[in-house]
């Protein structure tokens, strides 16, 4: 079991005490909106911070080193990538097999002479990633690292971070994310954060799949909330929830199955596509439907039936 127990008033006030259950889980991501403590967390357990933080697992890790990569590039200005390897990782680096394939894989066997002034910005954040991995680390924590990455290619650098993370039993990846579809093929466990405070946590399918709350499902990427008086539920169906997250795809043309119904109006007609507004949580909201599933003909300002199969939340709440 892994437990977190973290508390600071400064420059956000956070205040945690989390049980993550066995199996323990190696690659871990933190999930919120910006200001929600990902970062404050992060760096109160690389000593930065003001405030303070433990972290226990049992079993305990036999050696605890615990290296930041920040969201900024961090590489020292004033010498070249090669010698910040080597200095990192405390003598020649060439001999570390596992560091040449970083190398490798990272794209970067080209610029190890150069200086940072002389990479690109996508080049020094990999750089920045390589540096950090010289360091050897057993907890690797990665604070929005690969934003300026090209997707393919952060793509094949999770993959090769997941291979690192399960290389040895004592690593652990902890990495903070805004693109839910990323955290779900890299993360074994995902921590929702909000205003410093955990508002979920668990595998994450099963928060994407049972969001639990509204704040919830937003962050995991639900796109709308539609309140429960909207909603048209077939006969002898009920709910106590108060409304259901949306996202594009859970909108659709009714079918002969049962399902949740909410009205909507066509605002626009394409030849494929037809763009819709429904009742959401600020006013209105529009999507787009595929036109051949629709009923024909439609005309703009007509109003339609549309088919909902979200998730039902409650407006606010959740069980951490």
């Amino acid at each position: 079991m892994i437990r977190w127990q973290v508390e600071a008033t400064h420059p956000l006030p956070i205040r945690i005490d989390l049980a993550i259950p066995d199996p323990i889980p190696r690659r871990i991501a933190l999930v919120g909106p910006n200001g929600a403590g990902k970062t404050t967390l992060l760096r109160l357990w690389a000593g930065l911070g003001s405030g303070w933080a433990r972290w226990t697992e049992e079993p305990s890790l036999a050696k605890w080193r615990f290296v930041l990569v920040p969201q900024a590039p961090s590489l020292w200005p004033h010498r070249r990538l090669a010698h910040q390897l080597q200095w990192v990782a405390g003598g020649p680096w060439l001999h570390d097999p596992e560091l040449k394939a970083w190398v490798e894989r990272l794209h970067l066997g080209d610029v190890l002479a150069r200086f940072p002034r002389q990479l690109s910005g996508g080049q020094q954040q990999r750089a920045t990633l390589l540096r950090a991995l010289a360091a050897r680390p057993t907890v690797l924590a990665l604070d929005e690292v690969l934003a300026q990455v090209d997707a393919g290619e952060r793509e094949q650098i999770f993959e090769g971070l997941e291979d690192w993370a399960e290389a040895r039993p004592d690593r652990r990846l902890i990495f903070t994310g805004h693109r839910f579809d990323e955290v779900v093929r890299m993360a074994e466990w995902a921590v929702v954060l909000l205003d410093g405070r955990v508002v979920s946590h668990g595998p994450p399918p099963s928060l994407r799949d049972h969001p639990g709350s509204w704040e919830v499902a937003r962050l995991v990427g639900y796109q709308s909330w539609i309140p429960r008086p909207a909603i048209v539920l077939p006969p002898g169906t009920t709910s106590v929830d108060d409304g259901m997250a949306l996202r594009e795809e859970d909108l659709g043309w009714p079918t002969a199955e049962r399902a949740p119904e909410v009205r909507g109006r066509v605002l626009r007609i394409k030849p494929d596509q037809v763009e819709v507004e429904v009742p959401a949580e600020a006013g209105r909201r529009r999507f787009w439907l595929s036109r051949s599933a629709g009923p024909h003909p439609l005309q703009v300002g007509e109003e339609v039936r549309l088919a909902l199969t979200g998730r039902w939340v409650s407006r606010k709440g959740g069980e951490p």
